[in-house]
């Protein structure tokens, strides 16, 4: 990808975009803060969705796969219902190995809220519909976004222990 070659991994776009965000927030775009903390979501849900899936198929070996092709509402979705359906047996392949799995419910409450409501955002203000953001929209959406990306991280990261 041209990110690549710029020296960007993937994992590095969380992180690439919720700072553009922040800086077009001070510059007073509001519009485009909120598009940049949308494409850091979805590059989080994302992460979260493909290791998730991993785990399901290598170790869990159960539930609804995830789709072969998806959008990020897709993704968003497919997370929150594995979480929820599988939640039992991905506690204990997480505490088996000594994995921290205290992450499962907080991001899965988490997901139906906060990364819903950004991932929406982001399509509204990210489209020419005539809305526009505000100061104050940005800035709650700012605020939001932490607690979910540190959620969203965490879970990652243990999930790639498994």
């Amino acid at each position: 990808s041209k990110l690549a070659i710029l020296g960007y991994g993937t994992q590095d776009l969380p992180r690439l975009y919720s700072r553009l965000a922040q800086d077009c927030f001070l510059a007073g775009h509001y519009e485009s803060s909120v598009v940049m903390l949308g494409l850091a979501t979805e590059a989080l849900v994302l992460a979260l969705a493909a290791g998730l899936s991993d785990v399901q198929t290598r170790v869990l070996k159960s539930g609804v796969p995830r789709p072969a092709t998806h959008t990020a509402r897709q993704d968003v979705a497919w997370v929150g219902d594995t979480l929820n359906s599988q939640r039992r047996a991905l506690r204990q392949e997480l505490d088996g190995g000594g994995v921290d799995s205290k992450w499962i419910e907080p991001l899965r409450d988490l997901l139906t809220g906060t990364a819903q409501t950004i991932r929406l955002s982001r399509n509204d203000f990210g489209h020419p519909t005539g809305v526009t953001a505000s100061q104050e929209d940005a800035l709650q959406l700012l605020t939001l976004f932490p607690r979910f990306a540190e959620a969203a991280t965490r879970a990652t990261e243990a999930l790639s222990q498994i």
